[in-house]
């Protein structure tokens, strides 16, 4: 006899609950946690680049720039700087570093549409 299907839990139901069996464990604080939470969803992320992108359609000068050298174009919006993840995710201190929004292009003939924008910490990034 085949076992009976299980219905999912909906997805948020499911970080909750692993969020609160972490905490009581004592293995996140859940203060901490969200302060990340609310650092990528309102100073970090996928808003960052589409700033970028808005500038580079409404002034043709900074688009030059972008093109030219982005990291360089892209330092004149500073996003600040934040704890990195990783060492902080690790326990090993807040590491503060800048963070940038990257254009990244899939070859030298890709098309626009062949991009993705993404935020960068200075450890991810490559020396301009």
């Amino acid at each position: 006899m085949a076992a009976p299907h299980k219905k999912e839990l909906d997805p948020a139901l499911r970080v909750k609950a692993i969020e609160s069996l972490l905490a009581e464990k004592g293995l996140i604080d859940p203060t901490a946690l969200d302060a990340m939470v609310d650092l990528f969803e309102n100073k970090i992320g996928p808003r960052n680049g589409a700033q970028v992108v808005a500038r580079a359609w409404t002034d043709p000068a900074y688009k030059e720039r972008l093109l030219d050298n982005a990291t360089a174009a892209i330092k004149e919006k500073d996003y600040g700087v934040f704890a990195y993840p990783d060492t902080h995710a690790h326990g090993l201190g807040e590491k503060p570093q800048h963070c940038y929004s990257v254009r990244e292009l899939w070859g030298d003939t890709a098309a626009e549409r062949e991009s993705l924008l993404a935020d960068r910490f200075d450890d991810y990034r490559d020396p301009a």
